[in-house]
């Protein structure tokens, strides 16, 4: 064996299976048989059922997979380090403290390393105005921190008490071995001067919408930045550090490899799909259900086409032992960004969101198996608290205003089709 797999469970620190050694394409995954044995014992995702029979690649891949960066953070990476981009345990292996959830990857041939933190410098905030990519590239490899995504992004630590918005730069902490982040830092490019603007107003708008949404704010020791609290992460009473919490998007819930993220194919419903896991899945499906049919609401009113199945995912208990739907997070309005305007999953009949209608919003009730008459009620208080929320933020001055602004301009006509649903 030469990747072992580990959990946090409760602060500590269990070995849940390994890989076996050969081709990547050819690696088996087996639990450990000491972790089968456990009476809190819990499969890593359902269908890796608890068994000694080793699972192939074509079993585990969507898992794993899963938890490795994508895009650009990627191919640095990649390139850095010779590894294929293909070879996603490569990846784990290299980038194996600080992963997605509660899972872990060591090299039986490397001693553990230690946790610690080191505190960021003004020569830290010096390489960051010089050149934000290489800098979050250089603290994922410092704190060997995996976090799937396209955008640039890094895992900071700020202690519990620390207001995250007006923290000084030295209190924020990169994470060295096996130590926690608290939260992740992503930095807009220079072709998007205000995409952090954007990222928090609709995290905003969307939980005054009644949702619920990861924690943000734009913290002054990254300008330009915006800082997320990990939802995956909880502090626990007498503990200077957070504990890690397990948690499955929904391209993993669903099986599905990260290239199939967005809705391609016209034989497919990925929010049916979604609304069959939401109920045979959440622990409480109905509450989740109605809240994913929210969400799917107030990306269509910010006019977020990005909204794919890698950004909706399952939150797991401390225990292991139920899940529910994870705080929203990664809500952008693309459209003003002038990004493509196809939904990354369709909405009734149309992908595209200027052709939504209020019919389709009635098929998308029936598609997540929402009585139509709940799905009008969501869509009302949508409308109503999303356009107060943006108004409210237009009012202002600066570029918070001017995004709000241009996504309030651009969201006219889609608040026009939620009032005009609740009507028929």
């Amino acid at each position: 064996m030469s990747l072992e797999v580990w959990r946090e469970f409760k602060g500590e620190f269990e070995k849940v299976g390994a890989f076996s050694d050969g081709e990547p394409s050819a690696r088996a995954f087996s639990y450990d048989e000491g972790y089968l044995e456990r009476t809190n014992a819990v499969p890593l995702a359902p269908w890796l059922s608890l068994t000694s029979r080793p699972y192939g690649p074509h079993d585990y891949a969507s898992l794993f997979d899963g938890m490795v960066p994508e895009g650009p953070m990627r191919g640095e990476l990649c390139a850095r380090h010779r590894v294929d981009r293909s070879d996603y345990l490569g990846l784990l292996e290299l980038l194996s403290d600080e992963c997605i959830g509660a899972l872990m990857f060591r090299s039986p041939e490397a001693p553990p390393s230690e946790p610690g933190y080191r505190q960021l410098t003004a020569e830290d905030a010096e390489a960051f105005r010089r050149d934000e990519t290489a800098f979050l590239v250089g603290a994922v490899e410092a704190s060997r921190l995996s976090l799937s995504g396209a955008q640039g992004k890094t895992g900071l630590f700020l202690p519990q008490e620390t207001d995250p918005a007006e923290a000084a730069l030295a209190c924020w902490a990169v994470p060295l071995g096996a130590a926690p982040s608290t939260h992740v830092v992503k930095v807009a490019g220079s072709e998007h001067p205000t995409l952090a603007e954007n990222e928090w107003l609709c995290l905003e708008v969307a939980r005054r919408c009644g949702l619920s949404v990861a924690r943000a704010c734009l913290p002054t020791a990254f300008p330009g930045a915006v800082a997320v609290q990990r939802f995956d992460r909880t502090w626990a009473t007498g503990r200077s550090t957070p504990l890690r919490l397990h948690q499955l998007d929904f391209c993993q819930a669903l099986r599905l490899s990260s290239y199939l993220k967005y809705e391609e194919r016209p034989d497919t419903c990925y929010a049916r799909y979604v609304g069959e896991v939401v109920r045979k899945q959440s622990a409480n499906a109905l509450a989740d259900t109605v809240e994913f049919a929210g969400r799917a609401l107030v990306n269509y009113l910010l006019g977020n086409c990005d909204a794919h199945l890698k950004n909706h995912a399952f939150l797991y208990s401390e225990d292991w032992q139920s899940k529910r739907l994870a705080p929203a997070y990664d809500v952008v309005s693309t459209t003003v960004l002038g990004y493509d305007r196809r939904l990354a999953m369709d909405i009734g009949d149309h992908r595209v969101i200027d052709e939504v209608t209020p019919d389709d919003l009635g098929l998308l009730a029936g598609d997540v198996r929402l009585p139509v008459r709940r799905m009008k009620a969501v869509a009302e208080s949508i409308a109503r608290e999303g356009r107060r929320a943006l108004d409210e933020f237009s009012s202002g001055e600066g570029p918070l205003a001017e995004t709000a602004s241009a996504i309030l301009a651009d969201a006219g006509p889609r608040i026009a089709v939620l009032e005009r649903f609740t009507k028929i």
